[in-house]
């Protein structure tokens, strides 16, 4: 069936349940993706596609800036082609003909472009496969190039060929044959004429608002970057050290698998170099969360009926202390909490979605409709658990007694390098069980650069700067050629200028004055343009607004002096021309 129809099969036998079981099932529904879109997690579902929309878009950009540069250089080899059409015209050729010489041009140059384009992909696709994340789940990269992707290409080499040798195209329509006659009396001098001058003065703004676009979300990814790997995440981020065992793989029961963590437990805390240890059921910034359903008579939940779900670990005493996590008040756990009444920690945000009037130290709640109270014994600081940015996410700790799991992290403190304690982890297994195996051992920082918290904006930022930096490079191309050719067709002119007067600061002025107020204008509007387009990249960034003044104003200042840059060799190059050799040209 498809997509459609299996939700709404899903949406029906949803309904039921909670009809059925309304104090379990209220306000749950069932969620159903499409298997490719829900890797490593269903969670992804929703921000892949987003992230890949944004990325073909930049792209898209950068191939538009590409076609303007064509349609402006073939717009500008038109001008000393002007006798070559007037005389394929005086010998009986029609405008179809003409134009579609000039479009099978654009083909073969879009062509090679495109072959280029699949070989560069080619090496691409090797680095982004050799990319490995450094996860509990094993998450590799699949690029491959199949007939999607080509015929992507082709259409990609056909729309560039179409954008590029449209211009041309149009300008050879619109010959007559008074302008043939004057084509054959100018020969092969030719002018530029102002209408197309102006058309590719405009061609080349668009290329710099353009490329400032697309230089502005790669800054912004940059930003997130580095305000990722400062933010305060609430737990501790380097001397520390993680290994998960998964005792159910060599069929513990629970009191085997509770004895075998006891004895981890107190032998990894005398390890050398360890400063402290604890066990927990799960990894913040980690793939794997648990929830559990928390009921209370309380205002707070009587739109929810009495009951919502909030994620819970299961943790050692000794566990905020190892990870950094302040206690803002009340005690931790002590050895005494596992045998005695159900207690718990919550965090920051769980109370002040509970309690917010109230001290929710004593409080108390069921874990199930018909459990047990569980008491709050203290509140913990609120950590970054699922997602980089994320908004106060509501989290409650008990422990591991009283919510025992066969798969548990061991986490270590550690006076100096956690990386050295990789061998001693494996070999104190090992000597435990030789049937069982730690594997995710690696120190905090590892997990945090190489797993799935840092590495997608790592990869966005680079995919991003070299976007930015293709679409500025051809955009400085094109803001070249304009000014040249403009220096070019008024060789005369300025030969005119010097030869009365004028000084090479007076011609180097004047030609950096036309480039400087082409980049003026891209920047204007490439400005009024990231404004809305960066909107749609918030949910993307980290520990940055979209609307950056810093990503914005530095960029800005970067674009304006490479583009005086890009003016100034062809504004020296007119100043520098004696005005005989100016006229004489």
């Amino acid at each position: 069936m498809s997509l459609a129809q299996a939700r709404s099969a899903l949406d029906v036998i949803g309904a039921g349940l909670q009809r059925q079981y309304p104090a379990e099932n209220e306000g749950k529904r069932l969620a159903i993706e499409r298997e490719l879109r829900a890797r490593p997690d269903l969670a992804v579902a929703e921000v892949l596609p987003r992230a890949a929309a944004i990325f073909i878009t930049l792209t898209t950009l950068v191939l538009l800036i590409a076609c303007a540069n064509v349609a402006s250089l073939m717009l500008a080899r038109m001008s000393g082609r002007r006798t070559e059409l007037a005389v394929r015209t005086a010998l009986g050729a029609g405008r179809m003909q003409i134009v579609r010489q000039l479009l099978t041009e654009s083909v073969v140059i879009a062509g090679i472009g495109g072959a280029a384009g699949v070989l560069l992909a080619l090496g691409t696709a090797h680095w982004l496969e050799s990319i490995r994340l450094s996860t509990e789940i094993p998450v590799e990269l699949d690029v491959q190039l199949d007939w999607r992707v080509l015929a992507i290409t082709a259409g990609a080499v056909l729309l560039a060929a179409m954008l590029s040798g449209a211009g041309p195209s149009l300008r050879s329509l619109r010959s007559s044959d008074p302008q043939l006659a004057d084509a054959l009396k100018a020969g092969a001098r030719g002018t530029g004429g102002v209408t197309r001058q102006r058309f590719r003065a405009g061609l080349v703004t668009a290329q710099i608002a353009v490329s400032f676009v697309l230089l502005v979300a790669a800054g912004l990814f940059l930003r997130s970057v580095q305000r990722a790997r400062t933010l305060d995440l609430g737990f501790r981020q380097d001397h520390a050290f993680m290994a998960t065992t998964d005792v159910s793989l060599a069929r513990y029961d629970s009191e085997r698998g509770k004895a075998f963590y006891r004895s981890l437990l107190a032998r990894a805390a005398v390890l050398p170099g360890v400063r402290g240890a604890a066990l927990a059921s799960t990894i913040p910034l980690g793939t794997s969360h648990s929830d559990a359903d928390v009921y209370a008579d309380l205002p707070t939940l009587a739109n929810e009926r009495g009951h919502t779900h909030i994620e819970i670990v299961a943790v050692t005493p000794g566990y905020f202390d190892v990870l950094g996590i302040g206690l803002l008040r009340g005690r931790d756990f002590t050895a005494h909490d596992d045998t005695a009444g159900a207690v718990m920690i919550i965090n920051a945000a769980t109370a002040a979605r509970l309690w917010p009037a109230t001290d929710p130290i004593g409080q108390r709640v069921r874990l199930t409709s018909d459990g047990p109270q569980v008491t709050v014994i203290a509140v913990a600081k609120t950590v970054t658990s699922g997602l980089l940015g994320e908004r106060p996410h509501p989290m409650l700790y008990v422990p591991i007694a009283q919510r025992y799991r066969a798969e548990m992290t061991l986490h270590l403190s550690t006076a100096g390098d956690a990386s050295q304690l990789a061998a001693p982890v494996r070999e104190l297994v090992a000597s435990l069980d030789p049937n069982l195996a730690p594997f995710a051992v690696k120190t905090m920082r590892e997990h945090l650069d190489g797993g799935i918290a840092f590495t997608p904006i790592r990869l966005a930022a680079t995919l991003a700067t070299a976007i930015g930096l293709l679409g500025l490079f051809q955009a400085l191309i094109g803001l070249y050629g304009v000014v040249a050719y403009s220096v070019a067709q008024r060789g005369h002119e300025i030969g005119i200028r010097m030869a009365i007067g004028a000084t090479s600061g007076n011609i180097l002025r004047g030609v950096l004055r036309e480039g400087m107020l082409l980049a003026a204008a891209g920047l204007m509007i490439g400005f009024i343009l990231s404004l809305g387009v960066m909107g749609v990249l918030r949910s993307l960034l980290v520990g940055v607004s979209a609307r950056d003044p810093v990503t914005f104003g530095g960029l800005a200042l970067l674009l304006a002096t490479v583009t005086l840059a890009a003016c100034w060799i062809p504004a020296a190059r007119a100043a520098g021309v004696p005005p005989a050799g100016a006229m004489r040209d």
